[in-house]
């Protein structure tokens, strides 16, 4: 197939990696860190013959990570496409209120105050002013939060294939880290699961296939396109609002399956109102098929622990979809508190 001279689509004849559109060479073999010789980047046909072996090394001197993984779908146009979408100006907060007592895995710290404390006025501040602050410690992994791709690894390999070693260190990541991660303004879609199977909350095993998101996205009239953000209500953040433990410890969620269809729509963040995003079963309760593949191979964005309620009351399938990331040098992720506008 002869080189578009347009953006490249999901659906053109080029190899895409992560592992959008795969288009390989007899023997190579996709696995959860995508080709056997992994990239991070859009390669055609004719790169991979010119790089042969040399492939990997070639791909790792591309350092811009808004041109590798699925962040590649982002564009002027699709922040335009998306801003096109606001009629009415209703602002629908997705985040979870960050507190002391938000469900936490169990082998995760809990958010503490540490200390508080008053800052002295200068000698110019006006008597009886000043200021106060406080030191808050929390794990980057908690309430409504942002993976970046070099917070999982699999087969001891992160995303672009490289050892977890080269980028894992006591001081945080030294690539493939959340400062890393593009601003998220674009186009955003609710499968409002949980409503679709005319419940106000799927049971922890229930797990949502390819079949199911289809069958979604017709009853809902949207249609995928690449650059989308793509949330899953399930109504499990029911269980985090009346703080039960269960929420934490299994819960419904998406199939590798599913989460590899999205990825070949284009997508370029999965998100949802579990703690995990992935199907997580009392039989199986630490499955990351989804983490794996979207983080490891696809480079794709996960957010987890969001409040989908609004949007699904208000039968909110299409939006502006918002969240800059906070640029921590280094972060495997970091909360945030995205937001749908209508």
């Amino acid at each position: 197939m002869k080189a578009s001279a347009r953006s490249p689509s999901p659906r053109d004849g080029l190899v895409v990696i992560p592992t959008l559109v795969t288009c390989l060479p007899a023997g190579r073999q996709v696995g959860c860190n995508g080709l056997s010789e992994p990239a991070a980047a859009f390669i055609g046909p004719t790169d991979v013959q010119a790089h042969g072996a040399d492939l990997n090394r070639w791909i790792k001197k591309e350092r811009n990570m808004e041109t590798i993984g699925a962040g590649r779908w982002l564009s002027p146009e699709m922040t335009l496409k998306g801003l096109r979408l606001v009629k009415k100006g209703q602002i629908y907060r997705l985040g979870q209120v960050l507190s002391t007592d938000i469900p936490q895995l169990s082998d995760s710290p809990n958010i503490s105050r540490s200390r508080r404390f008053t800052i002295g006025r200068s000698p110019a501040s006006r008597p009886g002013s000043g200021a106060l602050s406080e030191v808050v410690e929390l794990p980057t992994h908690t309430g409504t939060h942002i993976d970046a791709f070099g917070h999982w690894y699999c087969d001891e390999r992160v995303f672009g294939g490289r050892p977890k070693s080269e980028v894992w260190t006591e001081d945080g990541l030294v690539d493939l880290g959340i400062d890393r991660c593009p601003p998220l303004l674009t186009r955003g879609v609710l499968f409002d699961v949980a409503a679709h199977r005319g419940v106000e909350m799927l049971e922890s095993d229930v797990s949502i296939d390819r079949e199911d998101l289809e069958a979604v996205a017709g009853a809902e009239s949207i249609r995928l396109q690449s650059g989308d953000v793509a949330l899953v209500r399930t109504g499990w953040s029911r269980l985090w609002e009346k703080r039960e433990r269960r929420y934490m410890l299994e819960e419904p969620g998406l199939t590798g399956e599913a989460a590899r269809w999205l990825g070949e729509q284009g997508v370029v963040a999965i998100g949802a109102d579990n703690w995990a995003i992935d199907a997580c079963p009392p039989s199986a309760p630490r499955n990351r098929a989804v983490h794996e593949l979207c983080l490891t191979e696809m480079g794709i964005y996960l957010i987890e622990n969001l409040n989908l309620e609004e949007l699904g009351r208000d039968r909110s399938y299409e939006f502006l979809f918002v969240a800059v990331p906070v640029r921590l040098k280094g972060g495997t992720g970091f909360p945030i508190d995205p937001v749908a506008v209508v």
